[in-house]
């Protein structure tokens, strides 16, 4: 949810929420609008640190490092040029921003290192298109890039992948305890 307030000829834009959207959302504008003191962003998360949620899977399976892929908002906000509160939203009392209406775009789930499944909807058909195997899992790991190169840009996102890349070479694939 992101409101957007006008006080001394200035934009204060509150956004609730660090998700991926949320987080992709105040960093780029952070980076359009804050650094040139156009407005003022605030992200207002209930945590410290922002995962991309669809990689919990692997940090159940054992073969995941939170740390690797943690982001600290305030770090963030910091870099980005917006500002970060520690919260929730417990309430709106301006009722005269445009009612919220979700449109559902698909998701793609990875179930393994060799199995993938997607529902699209609405993007590339009209109806739904059902994807799997070796296509949902790139357009899965797509996914995860282009949220890195949201937050972090193109050098890092590539130092990320080469990082990856060579991590991949000695971590085992599922932990056995």
């Amino acid at each position: 949810m992101a409101a957007v307030l006008k006080r001394d000829d200035m934009h204060r834009i509150v956004i609730v929420g660090g998700g991926a959207g949320g987080l992709a959302l105040a960093t780029q504008l952070g980076r359009r609008l804050g650094r040139r003191k156009l407005a003022d962003i605030t992200l207002v998360d209930s945590a410290r640190t922002h995962v991309w949620k669809p990689l919990l899977h692997q940090l159940a399976a054992g073969s995941f490092d939170t740390h690797a892929e943690e982001i600290e908002y305030l770090a963030q906000a910091r870099w980005s040029h917006f500002s970060f509160r520690l919260g929730s939203l417990t309430g709106v009392d301006d009722a005269t921003a445009p009612e919220f209406v979700y449109a559902d775009r698909g998701s793609l789930v990875s179930l393994a290192e060799y199995s993938s499944v997607g529902s699209l909807m609405g993007s590339l058909t009209r109806g739904s298109l059902f994807v799997e195997g070796q296509l949902a899992k790139m357009m899965y790991w797509g996914l995860h890039k282009q949220h890195q190169l949201a937050l972090s840009g193109v050098l890092k996102t590539v130092l990320i992948t080469l990082s990856e890349m060579l991590d991949r070479t000695h971590r085992p694939r599922i932990k056995l305890y």
